[in-house]
Order: C-alpha cells, then sequence, then structure tokens
C-alpha cells in the first residue's frame, strides 16, 4: 500500500467504479490473487529462468502474494 493519500484514494476510486461495473459484490480483491496466479501456472508451459524474464515465474507471485496477504487482509473491506 503505497503512503502516499491521494494516490490511495486515487486506486480506490477505480477499483470501486470497476466493481460497481460489473455488478457483483461477492469478490475476495487480496485471497482472488493468488488463485488467480495458481491458475496461470497450471495453464503455463515450459518457461525460461526468471532471471532472463521480463517478468516473475507465477510461482514467485503467488509466494509474494501470500506473503502480503495478511497486510492486505488488515485494508480490506468486504462489501
Amino acid at each position: 500500500m503505497s503512503t502516499d493519500p491521494a494516490l490511495n484514494a486515487q486506486v480506490r476510486r477505480v477499483g470501486t467504479r470497476i466493481a460497481e461495473a460489473t455488478g457483483r459484490t461477492d469478490y475476495r480483491h487480496p485471497q482472488a490473487a493468488r488463485d488467480l496466479w495458481v491458475r496461470m501456472a497450471s495453464c503455463r508451459g515450459a518457461r525460461q529462468h526468471e532471471f532472463l524474464s521480463t517478468h516473475p515465474l507465477p510461482q514467485t507471485r503467488i509466494a509474494q502474494i501470500e506473503a502480503w496477504v495478511p497486510e492486505a487482509m488488515q485494508h480490506h473491506q468486504p462489501r
């Protein structure tokens, strides 16, 4: 989470507008990110080494998200 209140407010506004446009209220916005990358990892074929890539491997993203979820849940306000 950014320490810039204006930036956080902007992200919150955009996220709220996106969520409202979908018409759904059952989002889970922190745990679902991890689930997305687990699904992505299962769909991908062989990849190059992470240090040769411009993006982290799905396994790295999953581990990072798992580490971030506890803090994100402190700020998460389910609808």
